[in-house]
């Protein structure tokens, strides 16, 4: 439960603040961030909730005993817990965009990019902004895990 606090706190302090590009007056239904916070907060799809969970169990779980390096388990289990957040970061049809995270050994993120298509939209730029926040276990190498993983942002199905 400790993982998706800090992660739902992180949404919700970026969104108050912004990310840096957003106009300080906006209203918050103009603010992907703060839809972002409101959707993490409320969600009620089976599948984020499952997520949100299973990386929670993995945060919990590396806090006792971290693994020597992340396992594919852990990485997508946070990083699926992420893109059920980012939907709000774009208007209309759905889309995915790539984006190359880097996680340090405490499961902070240190650095997330886009990369390929859409790469400088303001939609990347709000997905940034939501994987920078997020949080994933601990683990014991020295060397940040590098991962590249495509949410998706959007909420209408194409025509």
């Amino acid at each position: 439960m400790r993982g998706r606090f800090t992660l739902l706190a992180s949404w919700l302090v970026v969104s108050v603040l912004g990310c840096g590009g957003a106009k300080a007056n906006a209203p918050a239904e103009d603010d992907p961030l703060a839809q972002v916070a409101a959707a993490a907060a409320k969600s009620d799809d089976p599948k984020v909730m499952e997520a949100l969970d299973r990386c929670d169990k993995e945060i919990a779980a590396a806090e006792l005993q971290p693994p020597d390096a992340l396992s594919e388990i852990q990485i997508k289990a946070c990083l699926y817990a992420l893109n059920g957040q980012t939907a709000p970061c774009g208007k209309g049809p759905k889309k995915q965009l790539a984006i190359k995270v880097v996680i340090e050994k405490t499961g902070a993120v240190s650095n997330a990019f886009a990369v390929g298509d859409g790469s400088d939209s303001p939609e990347a730029a709000c997905v940034i902004e939501v994987v920078k926040a997020g949080r994933f276990p601990k683990f014991k190498l020295i060397d940040p895990a590098v991962v590249k993983f495509a949410f998706t942002v959007g909420t209408q199905t194409a025509p």
